[in-house]
């Protein structure tokens, strides 16, 4: 009579590279020594590779990506210096104005009085239109 030797096998579903088959080999030999080097048994069981390649992402990456995904300008004119968003998005779509906004929000600690100076700036700006470019915009803030 033949003896008659029992073999644990794991199963591994969804292997479908080479290099998912290398990645998952080298996996389960990890996986089976931490377990008999704890003492415990290995069983016969059926596992599946997870194909997706989710990994953990740090909440520092996280971090910086919401920091250069912050509101953008127009918004945040809205939000805290109560602008018209007429007003705001004009704003953001002239660099020249919009640096000099920015200039006079960021010396201007009243964000009522930087909302006025904003909207006449705004309205100096429209109205000179039709008789050529404002000479502020112009010149080379620094």
């Amino acid at each position: 009579m033949i003896p008659v030797i029992e073999v644990v096998r794991t199963e591994i579903k969804n292997l479908n590279s080479l290099c998912m088959v290398y990645t998952a080999v080298n996996s389960e030999l990890g996986r089976q020594y931490e377990i008999l080097r704890a003492g415990g048994t290995v069983l016969n069981e059926t596992r599946t590779v997870d194909h997706y390649g989710w990994k953990q992402i740090k909440q520092e990456w996280i971090e910086n990506c919401r920091l250069m995904l912050s509101k953008p300008r127009y918004l945040k004119n809205i939000e805290e210096y109560g602008m018209r968003p007429e007003v705001a998005l004009r704003i953001a779509n002239q660099k020249n104005l919009a640096t000099f906004v920015e200039m006079v929000l960021n010396v201007c600690d009243d964000a009522e009085m930087a909302s006025v100076l904003v909207e006449w700036t705004f309205l100096l700006q429209k109205n000179s239109l039709h008789h050529g470019k404002l000479a502020c915009f112009q010149i080379n803030f620094k």
